[in-house]
């Protein structure tokens, strides 16, 4: 998938199906501000759902410890 076709929907609505079925989903990216953006543009969708989302990007450990979800966590 190139820059711009979608990335970010396609892995917010298979996290969210994952989720659904109970699955806990840990999203990997390999750029720190990509991984903020992407659980920042799904977090309302994934609110809908009534399922939880976070990001671990900080270099803060304490924050790092508050920002994990028992849904998602997006890690860089």
């Amino acid at each position: 998938v190139r820059t711009g076709e979608g990335k970010t929907l396609i892995v917010g609505l298979a996290a969210a199906f994952f989720a659904l079925c109970g699955d806990a989903v840990n999203i990997v990216s390999s750029n720190r501000d990509l991984a903020i953006e992407g659980e920042k543009k799904c977090r309302s969708f994934f609110q809908l759902l009534k399922l939880e989302s976070g990001h671990i990007c900080s270099e803060d450990d304490d924050v790092n410890h508050q920002s994990y979800s028992p849904y998602f966590r997006y890690i860089y």
